[in-house]
C-alpha cells in the first residue's frame, strides 16, 4: 500500500497507554493502535514538529474543534490501514490472541485461575 512502518517517534509520551485501547488491555483483551505517523508527504514539512505543536496548542483545548485546519483527504488515506487491520481481525476465525511473550499479554492476559470480582 506504500506505507512505511516506523517506531513510535515519542515513546516518552506513552501514547498507547493513554489510548482508548489500553482499557481493553487492562481487561486482558488484545488491542492494537495504528497511528498515522509523523512523516509528511511534503519534504519541507517536519511532521513531528507539526504534531508536537498541535498537542501543545490545540489538543484537548477549546481550539480542538471542527474549525481548525484539517486535511480530510490525508485523514481518510490514513484510516485505510486502520480499517484493513480491523477487517482482518474481524474476519479471522477465533478470538484475537496475545503474541507469545508479549509483555501486555503476560501481565494482563488470561490466567488459569484469575479470581472473579467478589470471589
Amino acid at each position: 500500500m506504500g506505507y512505511d512502518v516506523s517506531p513510535d517517534p515519542m515513546p516518552e509520551e506513552l501514547a498507547f497507554i493513554r489510548s482508548d485501547q489500553y482499557s481493553f488491555v487492562l481487561q486482558g483483551v488484545p488491542a492494537v493502535d495504528v497511528e498515522d505517523g509523523v512523516k509528511s508527504t511534503d519534504a519541507k514539512v517536519n511532521g513531528l514538529d507539526v504534531i508536537k505543536k498541535w498537542r501543545v496548542t490545540r489538543d484537548h483545548t477549546p481550539l480542538d474543534n471542527m474549525e481548525q485546519p484539517i486535511d480530510f483527504d490525508s485523514m481518510a488515506k490514513g484510516k485505510v490501514p486502520n480499517f484493513l487491520v480491523d477487517y482482518r481481525v474481524a474476519q479471522h476465525e477465533g478470538s484475537p490472541a496475545w503474541n507469545k511473550g508479549d509483555f501486555s499479554g503476560t501481565t494482563f492476559g488470561p490466567r488459569q485461575s484469575r479470581p472473579r470480582s467478589g470471589e
